[in-house]
C-alpha cells in the first residue's frame, strides 16, 4: 500500500481466498485460519489506505460471499473472530465459477443472479471462469462466447477472459508441469494459448458492447421467450433446456440478445408503446453484421423474429449461435 497506493490501482486481497493448501491435511482449519486472516487484513487495509482504492478479493466462488461468511472459531484455537466486513470493506464482487462445460453454465448464472441481486448492490466481476483451452475445450470456441454474454446479460461490470497455458506460464521448452497434487492442469504453451479462437471472439464482443452505454445495461429475461429461469439454475445442463436466449439493455433505447444454438427465439415481447426500434445480427464468431430491418410489434408490444428471406422458425442466416442487436430508432447512444 506505500508502494502503489498513489496509483490509481485496486487491491485484490488474494487468489483463491479460502482454499487450503492441495496438499493440507487439515484443510477445513485452514479456511477458517484463511477467512479470518483476510478479513482482518480487509479491515486494516481499508483503515488505513488515505485514498479508499477499490478493493475485492478473488475467491473460490465469491468473495463477497467468503468473507460475509459468519465468524467462525478456529477448533482448539484461541484465536479472535471478527464479525462479518465483507458488504464495509469490499466495493466490488469478484467471482470464480468453474472450469467444466457445459457445467458451468448453469453455476455461472446462478452465482452471477445471486451476488447481483444481493444488499446492499455491488458491482459484479467475473474473474474466473473455464480457461480457453482447458479440459480439451480449445476448439470448442462457443463455451467462450455463451459464457461471456451469459455473464453481461446477467449483469456483470466487468468480465475476465483466460485463456489455459498463459496461467501456467508454459513455454515450448518448459511446461509448468504437474501441481502439488500430482496432475496438470495442461501443457499448451503460452505461444500457442494466446492465438486461441475464443479470445478473438470476445475482443469482437467487447467493440460491439462500446458503441452503448453498456456499463448502463440491466438484465431483462422478461424480454424474451423462451427465457431464463430460476429454476435453471440448479439443474444440470441439459442441451434444448439450458440452451435459451438471455437479454439485457436499456429501455427505450436498446436490447441486446444473445441466441446460443438450440431451442431459438419465439418471442421479444414488451416493447415500449409509441418506440419503434430497429434490429440487425450480429456474427459472434467472426464479428460480421447482418442488416435485418424494422421490428413490427402486434398489439401487445411483441415482436415474432422474422428476418427477410429466412425461415421464420430459425430466423439467422447461419445454424449457430448469433446476437441480435435492437436499437430504438434514432437513440443509438
Amino acid at each position: 500500500m506505500a508502494r502503489w497506493g498513489a496509483y490509481p490501482v485496486v487491491w485484490c486481497l488474494a487468489g483463491e481466498g479460502i482454499m487450503p493448501y492441495y496438499l493440507s491435511t487439515s484443510k477445513e482449519k485452514d479456511r477458517l485460519v484463511q477467512k479470518n486472516g483476510w478479513k482482518e487484513m480487509a479491515v486494516y487495509l481499508r483503515g488505513t489506505d488515505p485514498y479508499h482504492r477499490p478493493m475485492t478479493m478473488h475467491p473460490g466462488t465469491s468473495g463477497r460471499k467468503e468473507l460475509a461468511a459468519d465468524p467462525e472459531q478456529i477448533p482448539g484455537e484461541n484465536i479472535p473472530v471478527l464479525k462479518t466486513v465483507s458488504d464495509d470493506v469490499l466495493d466490488f464482487d469478484m467471482l470464480q465459477t468453474g472450469h467444466g462445460f457445459p457445467g458451468a453454465l448453469p453455476n455461472t448464472v446462478r452465482t452471477v443472479n445471486e451476488s447481483y441481486q444481493r444488499k446492499p448492490a455491488m458491482p459484479v466481476v467475473q474473474g474466473e471462469v473455464l480457461y480457453d483451452g482447458i479440459g480439451g475445450t480449445g476448439e470448442y470456441s462457443q463455451a467462450q462466447r455463451w459464457l461471456f454474454w451469459a455473464c453481461i446479460l446477467n449483469g456483470v461490470a466487468g468480465y475476465t477472459y483466460g485463456a489455459n497455458g498463459i496461467w501456467q506460464v508454459n513455454t515450448l521448452k518448459k511446461p509448468y508441469g504437474p501441481s502439488p497434487h500430482g496432475m496438470s492442469w495442461g501443457d499448451t504453451p503460452w505461444e500457442e494459448a494466446y492465438k486461441l479462437s475464443g479470445s478473438a471472439q470476445l475482443g469482437m464482443a467487447k467493440r460491439l458492447l462500446e458503441r452503448y452505454e453498456w456499463w448502463k445495461f440491466e438484465p431483462h429475461p422478461e424480454w424474451v421467450e423462451p427465457g431464463w429461469t430460476k429454476e435453471l439454475n440448479n439443474l444440470p445442463f441439459t442441451c434444448g433446456v439450458h440452451d435459451v436466449p438471455m437479454t439485457a439493455g436499456i429501455p427505450e433505447k436498446v436490447r441486446i440478445i444473445y441466441r446460443p444454438m438450440g431451442m431459438g427465439l419465439k418471442v421479444v415481447k414488451g416493447f415500449e408503446k409509441g418506440m419503434r426500434y430497429r434490429f440487425g445480427l450480429f456474427n459472434p464468431i467472426d464479428g460480421t453484421e447482418v442488416k435485418g430491418g424494422d421490428v413490427q410489434t402486434d398489439e401487445s408490444g411483441n415482436w415474432n423474429p422474422a428476418c427477410p428471406g429466412l425461415p421464420s422458425w430459425n430466423p439467422v442466416p447461419v445454424y449457430q449461435d448469433w446476437v441480435i442487436v435492437l436499437e430504438a430508432k434514432g437513440a443509438r447512444i
